[in-house]
Formats: structure tokens, C-alpha cells, sequence
């Protein structure tokens, strides 16, 4: 979206290369009005909210500014989609030459982390969140908690896993996506699981991160996500 916008405004704008920092502000400053050349169907309070999580989100990872706790919570919520990308793709197998490439299971894997890599920030804070909901739940009650959710304009379903211990029940799982993805009539589906704990854990080490407190960043690789990942196509 970056680029986009700062091609529109370069039609009407002459932008020197080494001003890119005020060039990227100007843009959050307009963020609506550019959205809307943009074509965007959201409504200006959603754009008003993109545009204010975007700066909080910049203040944040440049280290400058008041951010809210709220909005750390969110960009925590939002890496923590992330991370699971990346615990997904460890569990790719080596082929024959060491590398991670080549068979089914790898195959299926990049699919599923194609998926995530195509939210938006924002989206994955929104997922993030449910997934630390559902690891709060499963703590309370000892038992398995899920939250799901759909993307209409990309007719993809998400469906977000929390157990209590270690075990996974996998026949459960693949339940779990068949029936999601059959409601939502999805042409692909997500279903990513993780421990309670492993994601609990890792959202504080993010929270930690974001507030510049003392966190290893190798101490957030703990999620070890499992996942499963239905394409129609």
C-alpha cells in the first residue's frame, strides 16, 4: 500500500529519493484521502483506524513517540501470526541434500505461511488476539479452545487452535478445519495449534520486545506451531 501511494503522489508531486522519511509521514497524513484514490470500499472511521494503528505501529518499531498500551497489545497480538509463520516453516522435512524443500509436507507448509503472509498487519492482530483468547480460555477450563475467522474478500477461513498440554489430538484438528472451512464455503482454510502455554509465553516475550524491556529475541521462537492447511484449488 506504501507504494502505491506513493506513486499516486508522485503524479501530482516531485518526491526526492533522499527525503523518504518525511515522503513515508506525509503519506500516513493523508492516508484516507489516498485510500479513497485508491479506491478503497472501507468506510472513513476503518480508514481513520488504519491510518492511526500504522503510525502507532511506525512510533513503535522506530523507537519514538507515545504509544498507548492498547496499540503494543495489538502489534504484539499481530507478531505473534508471525511467529507461527516462521515455527511452521522449521518443521519442514530436509530432502535427500539437507535442504527443506522438495516433498509434499514442505509443499503444504509453504501454502499454509502464503496464507498468512498475505494479511495484513492489522488482520493479524486481529487473529493474534483471538489466539491469545483462546490460549486464556484453555488455561481457565483445561481443555482445548478454539476461535475462527473469515476474510470475505479472499474466501479464505482461519481457524486458530489452543490445548492444554503437549498431545495433539490431529483427527480433531482436521475435524475441526473440515467443518470450519464447509460453514464458511472458504476455497482454502488455516488451521494453526499451538500449547496454551507456548502461546501465552511468546506473547508476553513480544510485549517484552515492544517495550524495550530485557527479552532474548531467540526466546520468542518457543511457539512451535502445528498447522493444517486445506486449498480447494
Amino acid at each position: 500500500m506504501y507504494w502505491e501511494f506513493r506513486l499516486a503522489i508522485g503524479k501530482t508531486h516531485s518526491l526526492p529519493v533522499h527525503k523518504e522519511n518525511a515522503i513515508y509521514w506525509t503519506i500516513i497524513k493523508n492516508w484516507v484521502e489516498l485510500a479513497r484514490g485508491q479506491g478503497s470500499i472501507h468506510s472513513d472511521q476503518e480508514l481513520e483506524e488504519d491510518k492511526h494503528f500504522i503510525e502507532a505501529y511506525t512510533h513503535t518499531v522506530m523507537r519514538n513517540g507515545n504509544v498507548d498500551q492498547q496499540t503494543k497489545n495489538v502489534i504484539a497480538d499481530s507478531y505473534l501470526i508471525d511467529i507461527a509463520a516462521g515455527s511452521i516453516m522449521k518443521k519442514a522435512e530436509a530432502d535427500s541434500t539437507g535442504k527443506k524443500v522438495g516433498s509434499k509436507e514442505h509443499s503444504v507448509l509453504i501454502g499454509t505461511v502464503q496464507l498468512i503472509a498475505d494479511l495484513s498487519r492489522r488482520r493479524r492482530a486481529t487473529y493474534g488476539s483471538l489466539w491469545v483468547e483462546a490460549a486464556r480460555q484453555s488455561i481457565r477450563t483445561n481443555r482445548d479452545s478454539w476461535r475462527h475467522g473469515y476474510s470475505p474478500s479472499r474466501n479464505q477461513s482461519y481457524i486458530l487452535n489452543s490445548r492444554p498440554t503437549l498431545a495433539l489430538d490431529e483427527a480433531s484438528l482436521k475435524s475441526k478445519v473440515m467443518e470450519r472451512m464447509l460453514l464458511d464455503g472458504s476455497s482454502a482454510i488455516i488451521g494453526p495449534s499451538a500449547t496454551a502455554n507456548n502461546i501465552l509465553q511468546t506473547y508476553e516475550n513480544l510485549l517484552s520486545i515492544i517495550e524495550n524491556k530485557k527479552c532474548r529475541e531467540k526466546d520468542i521462537e518457543i511457539l512451535n506451531t502445528t498447522s493444517i492447511m486445506v486449498d480447494r484449488t
